[in-house]
């Protein structure tokens, strides 16, 4: 993970991961993602995709910027990982 910006660059492995993503009308696209992007604001995280047709996407999650949500987030998604 390294940070890029005002934001988090989290590369998917070989940067490169075929998503389906929607545009700001919601007609679905193909899109070679090469990593999630993290922003945030004063009350909530952004997540969107990077790559080549990331500004055509609004494939967007929002989370709350809240510590303990966070922690076990990380928690959860590293019992994820030890499962699979």
């Amino acid at each position: 993970m390294k940070k890029n910006q005002s934001g988090i660059y989290v590369p998917f492995p070989n940067e490169s991961y075929s998503v389906r993503a929607s545009d700001q009308r919601g007609k679905r696209f193909n899109m070679d993602a090469k990593a999630l992007y993290l922003t945030w604001d004063y009350e909530t995280i952004f997540m969107n995709y990077a790559g080549d047709k990331a500004g055509d996407s609004y494939s967007t999650i929002q989370l709350p910027r809240d510590p303990d949500f966070l922690r076990v987030l990380a928690v959860e998604i590293n019992k994820l990982a030890d499962s699979i």
